[in-house]
């Protein structure tokens, strides 16, 4: 045929063209090797495809700057085939239980400082991810750096950056400002006549968030020598939050009782509530003023009801007799309080039987806190008579539960059950601490040293 026939498609034309749809999924080996045609002849003749693929990190773990009772979470990002598996170390040991691409730390310690990797393997080999440092922050840390101020740094706590005659140690528990001069914070003293004779009053605001610091009230006559004021020997030392609601609950007891001088929550009043084993629960409970509310209480128990009451203990005030004497033991008692706002609460849960040896554990529900407490031996025969009203972790126990939208708290105790006051806290940020110092005249001067 001539070059020139007509029937010959031209280079730039159209005739005897036909245009194919090409799909590429069918040029593959697994298909061609695969497709009906060779079945007979080359069945079994498909060469093998390595899809493996060693690990590789794509996101490695961030470094972490976290304050003590905080969540902190690390995680990491990798790629291969097959699957992969992890596991988090810590300095380099491995983490019980650390096998998942995330690991979380609830409430961080201390302790919990270092640096944490996390090993990524599978069939074809295995890759570390660089290590992310967890750095663990002190609440005086905390609170420096929200001043721009390293509160990690040696002689931190005894500098004064603002020169206001305040150490930063001092700033921090008085709730003060590092950095601009405020002197105002400082403690106020002031003399008052009492029935016993003039004492003097020595008071201060405290940032809750420094409670934990040492913090001791001095008095000298000279300011050369000076003298440690002690709780309950030479100083009577009471903490008093910005509260609104207070309810006192006693156990065992139908009558309200006037525990005037023996409660130990700040506000707590002189009205008490009374739950027994005819009535376990309570509506429209009345505050300690002996107005009613709308909170409701219900107790519960694991068991039964099984009360004890001791008339014949002491009288006197302050007595944790008074309280003391009526109680429900044997089971676990759990306490639902009903229609409360949101917000945080302090509870103060007396747990304790007629023997020093009969101690409880009291917990707070995990929706409010989760914490677990217990109360202790006062080292006496005569318990009740023996330790002072006030003594906290023998005769009771205190928490700081929130409270959500929900309007509930919850708490349990596990053999005794005395009796429970609960305070709305309308400040938690912050508390008053007021020290009476026996005053027996001539000059006596006070100071607040805190140490760290």
């Amino acid at each position: 045929m001539s070059p020139t026939d007509p029937l010959l498609a031209s280079p730039t034309g159209s005739a005897n063209r036909v245009v194919l749809a090409i799909d590429p999924a069918a040029y593959t080996i697994s298909a061609i090797f695969g497709h009906a045609y060779f079945a007979a002849d080359l069945a079994g003749w498909m060469p093998a495809v390595d899809s493996s693929v060693a690990p590789s990190i794509i996101t490695p773990p961030a470094g972490k700057r976290v304050a003590i009772g905080d969540g902190v979470t690390f995680s990491v990002e990798a790629a291969g085939s097959p699957t992969l598996t992890y596991q988090w170390r810590k300095g380099g040991a491995p983490i019980s239980g650390a096998t998942s691409p995330g690991y979380a730390i609830a409430s961080v310690q201390a302790a919990d400082s270092g640096y944490y990797d996390c090993v990524v393997a599978n069939g074809v080999g295995q890759t570390i991810s660089v290590a992310a440092q967890l750095t663990v922050l002190s609440p005086l840390e905390v609170w420096a750096e929200g001043f721009g101020l390293d509160g990690g740094a040696t002689g931190f706590a005894s500098a004064d950056a603002d020169g206001d005659g305040v150490p930063n140690l001092l700033e921090y528990v008085l709730a003060g400002n590092p950095v601009v001069s405020d002197a105002g914070v400082l403690p106020a003293v002031t003399l008052v006549d009492t029935a016993g004779g003039k004492q003097m009053v020595f008071q201060y605001r405290r940032a809750t968030a420094a409670a934990a610091v040492p913090v001791a009230v001095e008095t000298s006559a000279d300011l050369a020598t000076w003298t440690t004021r002690t709780d309950g020997v030479d100083a009577e030392v009471e903490i008093i939050p910005a509260i609104g609601l207070c309810v006192n609950v006693d156990v065992n007891n139908a009558t309200a009782s006037n525990y005037s001088g023996l409660a130990v929550a700040p506000g707590g009043g002189t009205f008490w509530n009374g739950i027994t084993t005819t009535s376990t629960s309570l509506s429209n409970v009345k505050d300690s003023a002996g107005a009613a509310t709308t909170v409701g209480v219900a107790v519960t128990s694991s068991g039964g009801f099984s009360a004890w009451s001791n008339t014949g203990a002491t009288s006197g005030t302050p007595n944790p007799a008074l309280l003391m004497q009526d109680y429900f033991f044997g089971y676990t008692y759990t306490v639902t309080v009903s229609n409360l706002a949101a917000g945080t609460y302090q509870l103060y849960v007396y747990a304790h039987g007629d023997a020093d040896s009969q101690t409880a554990t009291v917990t707070v529900a995990s929706s409010n806190g989760g914490v677990t407490k217990g109360t202790a031996q006062a080292g006496a025969n005569t318990f009740r008579d023996a330790f002072a009203a006030n003594a906290e972790g023998i005769a009771y126990v205190r928490f700081t539960p929130t409270v959500l939208a929900a309007g509930t708290l919850q708490f349990s105790s596990a053999t005794y059950l005395n009796g429970f006051q609960l305070v709305e806290l309308t400040d938690p940020n912050h508390e008053t601490v007021r020290v009476t110092i026996p005053y027996a005249g001539g000059r006596l001067f006070a100071r607040l040293r805190a140490t760290n």
